[in-house]
């Protein structure tokens, strides 16, 4: 592409950081962002949230259940990871919601890590 003018280095440093604002996150963004990729699960029993995008799910004193919220066909995602080789996950659909065809899907291995996403009639692996 040609340009009518020249492209001086101040230009060509101002364009770039025009770009470069409008591709990154607002600073809330980045801070919701920050939020929830920092979920850390602990509790012998946790309602997931559509907020949460990474659960890091710490067994090490027990077993955890994960019970999942009523699915949309909406396409959400998120993420659980089993951060410790003690105990297992176990994750559970909500009423009549499937999990890929099951009623519940059980994690025993230190750093497994499933991807779900919202269909129509629970969730699949992803």
């Amino acid at each position: 592409m040609r340009f009518p003018f020249p492209l001086t280095d101040d230009f060509k440093a101002w364009a770039y950081e025009l770009i470069f604002a409008l591709e990154a996150p607002s600073p809330a963004e980045d801070e919701y962002q920050r939020e929830r990729l920092n979920s850390t699960v602990t509790e012998s029993t946790y309602i997931v949230s559509r907020s949460d995008y990474v659960l890091l799910v710490d067994t090490s004193l027990s077993s955890i259940t994960l019970t999942l919220p009523p699915s949309k066909d909406d396409g959400w995602e998120f993420e659980v990871v089993k951060t410790q080789s003690r105990n297992r996950v176990i994750i559970l659909p909500s009423g009549s919601d499937t999990l890929g065809g099951e009623t519940s899907v059980i994690v025993h291995d230190q750093w497994t890590a499933l991807k779900f996403r919202a269909v129509s009639g629970g969730y699949i692996i992803v």
